[in-house]
């Protein structure tokens, strides 16, 4: 079958997430994996929140970001957010405040990187029979494609829960997989083939498979300069 393109897929909108290099703990080093990404904030952090949220100042310095320059990204985050631009808990709605975003605060991070999510048309439609409620699924609900511009990276095994998204590798799902299966993931821990991980999703969303009894979807993520 032939890969579905990135404008094939819904978008649930757009992550800025903090990467990693190496091999994360939860990933056997066999699987060849060298960078730690991820849609979901059990596996990498994600920026930005509103201010009120929790601790921002916290978030930032995560990111590495001073007090000054934290504070200013804080106050582009609520107006985001008051114009419904910026989901709960950060979501953007538009591929181009996500950048513009990254841009702007965080220029030159190579280790930052913003991220689209997106299913097929099909996976959507199911996704939105049990979920309504996060910025995620409100995104999904408008119906538009993913932005064209980015570097389709694989497919991440993604169940919704409260965070909305969590990631098939925080419960050791890829070496299961793996040994189920046969199918590896790329150097990015995604799976590159849409039937690989339409595959790999079916066996996991069996109660007898997965210790964690959730629908795991294959959300494509892309990479956005």
């Amino acid at each position: 079958m032939t890969e579905p393109m990135i404008t094939e897929h819904v978008t649930g909108g757009y992550i800025l997430v903090r990467s990693s290099s190496g091999s994360p703990p939860w990933m056997p080093e066999e699987l060849g994996v060298t960078r730690t990404i991820s849609a979901s904030e059990g596996l990498v952090p994600a920026f930005p929140l509103p201010t009120w949220a929790g601790d921002f100042d916290a978030l930032a310095t995560r990111f590495g970001m001073g007090m000054e320059e934290g504070r200013a990204a804080g106050r582009r985050a609520d107006e985001l957010f008051d114009a419904h631009r910026l989901g709960w808990p950060n979501v953007f709605i538009e591929c181009a405040d996500a950048t513009e975003f990254r841009h702007s605060f965080l220029p030159g991070r190579a280790d930052v990187v913003v991220l689209g999510i997106g299913l097929l048309e099909r996976h959507a439609a199911a996704v939105l029979e049990v979920e309504s409620q996060s910025a995620v699924a409100e995104r999904l609900a408008l119906g538009d494609a993913l932005e064209e511009r980015g570097t389709a990276l694989g497919y991440e095994l993604l169940g919704l829960d409260v965070p909305p998204l969590v990631s098939w590798a925080a419960n050791h799902l890829p070496a299961l997989v793996h040994d189920r299966l046969g199918i590896r993931v790329n150097e990015d821990g995604l799976i590159a083939s849409f039937d690989d991980a339409c595959s790999a999703a079916e066996l996991i969303s069996r109660p007898d498979v997965a210790s964690e009894p959730l629908p795991w979807w294959p959300w494509l993520l892309v990479e956005y300069p």
